[in-house]
């Protein structure tokens, strides 16, 4: 009663519920075994377009991690640096005299023309990074101290959290833009990925006394039903961390999932070196028809995505209910029993015998579990909707978690749900909505 008084009460709440209603549960994506692959690549990176290391640019984070042998990357400069020619990145690494004023000003020595035009500069280089083997594609991040930070990809726009009230008064004014059309300036054709939830808790130890901050993690996640369709992802590791465990009741992502939001685990990078790319740090794993830019895209917007920790950038996993890959929104009638199997494996097809794996379910409850390389069972439908998401394990490691992958959501109802249609947002044509049949 408590939280609900203050949502009502708190103006952002009401603003953030206005807009039409896009639920990611009202279709399902397309899939069939045969047609899809596993595209592993570093999402999260960046550069001294924003505050990395001195005298670097996005087309080097898109060449150190094809060099890699990964498929794709999606690198997020900071926008708070986006529109102007500075870096901040100084304090980070050593730069000459002979270079300061590059490292400080122009940023790019190769051509600092870009310093002025980063976001399209950014574009630039990431289609000349990609051809058949690599993709690379631009995002960027948005970063507020309070509400948390947030990764947009594929838009054809940004903003900057540090110029409005987005910053550190409401969340609103972010979600007004997110669902804006692109072609006036808005977000629209934009997917978002929660970063490193809980780690903005500054204001969050100042209120203690109070009961905490309620702008904490992106207002407690509060779910904004008009952003769901696009809001794909959650960070679980990143940097050389394992960020999940720290959350409610054990988790960050059962307790987002609990709040409404249709979300995929993220492995990310996120840190401000040069040794993008490296197997000391996590990964994102896709499956997707290809690896082009708008397959990879759809499949993030599916959710067929899971995160592999550091140092097991070679896991693979494959996650099934009834059939369909994880990201899947399965309505069926209540007590229906559909059957799932979970595999893992590492080195090129190995066996992963040391796992531990887990089926999750809403409150982080463990409703199924198993040691060795595959776990299978059935899973009921009730009559209320749930979740399960895959957890792994590494008995050899401690049982500490290396791999998460995305939920597969069962719906009660009479009929499956139809089949998601070709994203018209990538058009830029937000009047469509994607999810209608």
């Amino acid at each position: 009663c408590y939280d609900a008084f203050l949502d009502v009460t708190d103006p952002s709440y009401v603003l953030e519920q206005i807009g039409p209603e896009a639920p990611a549960d009202t279709c399902t994506p397309a899939y069939d075994a045969d047609s899809f692959y596993h595209y592993a690549g570093s999402l999260h990176e960046h550069t001294a377009y924003s505050d990395g290391t001195p005298l670097t640019r996005p087309a080097d984070v898109y060449r150190r991690v094809k060099q890699s042998g990964f498929d794709f990357v999606g690198s997020a400069d900071h926008s708070d640096n986006i529109g102007i020619p500075l870096s901040v990145g100084l304090s980070r690494a050593e730069c000459s005299a002979e270079d300061f004023l590059y490292c400080l000003i122009l940023v790019d020595k190769d051509r600092p023309q870009d310093a002025f035009a980063k976001w399209s500069a950014t574009l630039t280089q990431s289609e000349a990074a990609s051809d058949d083997s690599f993709t690379a594609f631009r995002g960027f991040e948005w970063t507020s101290d309070r509400f948390g930070h947030a990764n947009i990809f594929f838009s054809r726009n940004y903003v900057n959290a540090k110029t409005g009230p987005g910053y550190a008064v409401t969340m609103a004014l972010f979600w007004d833009w997110f669902s804006y059309p692109a072609q006036f300036g808005g977000g629209s054709d934009g997917l978002l990925s929660f970063n490193h939830p809980g780690r903005e808790d500054d204001l969050e130890s100042a209120f203690e006394f109070a009961g905490g901050d309620p702008g904490f993690t992106f207002n407690d996640f509060r779910y904004v039903p008009h952003a769901d369709y696009r809001v794909v992802g959650l960070e679980v590791f990143g940097k050389g961390s394992e960020y999940d465990s720290d959350g409610p009741l054990g988790s960050w992502f059962s307790y987002a999932l609990d709040k409404g939001w249709h979300l995929a685990p993220v492995g990310s990078e996120d840190h401000h070196g040069v040794t993008w790319g490296d197997p000391d740090l996590p990964k994102t794993v896709i499956v997707a028809r290809s690896r082009k830019l708008d397959d990879l895209r759809d499949a993030m917007l599916a959710r067929r995505m899971y995160a592999v920790a550091q140092h097991y950038n070679d896991l693979r996993l494959d996650y099934h209910v009834d059939g369909q890959a994880m990201g899947a929104r399965l309505q069926r009638p209540a007590g229906t029993t559909l059957p799932f199997t979970v595999t893992v494996r590492r080195h090129s097809g190995a066996p992963m015998s040391s796992a531990r794996i887990q089926l999750v379910g809403p409150g982080n409850e463990v409703i199924a579990e198993g040691r060795g390389d595959t776990l299978t069972g059935t899973l009921t439908v009730s009559a209320e909707k749930r979740y399960a998401f895959v957890r792994v394990l590494d008995g050899d490691a401690g049982d500490r978690p290396v791999a998460f992958a995305a939920p597969v959501w069962l719906l009660p109802g009479a009929s499956p749900l139809p089949l998601c249609l070709p994203p018209a947002i990538w058009s830029g044509d937000s009047a469509l909505h994607p999810r209608l049949p």
